[in-house]
């Protein structure tokens, strides 16, 4: 037994290291990997982001529930002064019905 695996040695001693083939077979099924990787980060990521986002949105709507509830606020409407429904105009609270000018 101790023989053979002697020649055995002997006879992979021109053969020491990998082939071009087995470098290359061991890279590509790497790069698969960190491919699928990268592409199960950017999918956790983008849901977190959503969550967060929805999250934030409740928030907000409690808030607002919370001042329409404290400071008796019949509705909320973004239409400004001026009757236009710009949203970068102020938001228009009030107590009772507006007027129809």
């Amino acid at each position: 037994m101790i023989r053979h695996f002697g020649r055995s040695l002997r006879s992979r001693k021109g053969q020491a290291g990998f082939t071009l083939i087995e470098l290359l077979v061991v890279v590509t099924i790497l790069g698969v990997l960190a491919a699928i990787v990268t592409l199960s980060l950017v999918g956790l990521t983008t849901n977190a982001q959503a969550k967060a986002c929805e999250q934030e949105y409740k928030t907000v709507q409690a808030g607002l529930d919370a001042y329409i509830a404290n400071n008796d606020v019949d509705t909320v409407s973004p239409t400004g002064v001026n009757g236009t429904s710009d949203m970068t105009s102020p938001v228009l609270l009030y107590n009772s019905a507006p007027s129809a000018t």
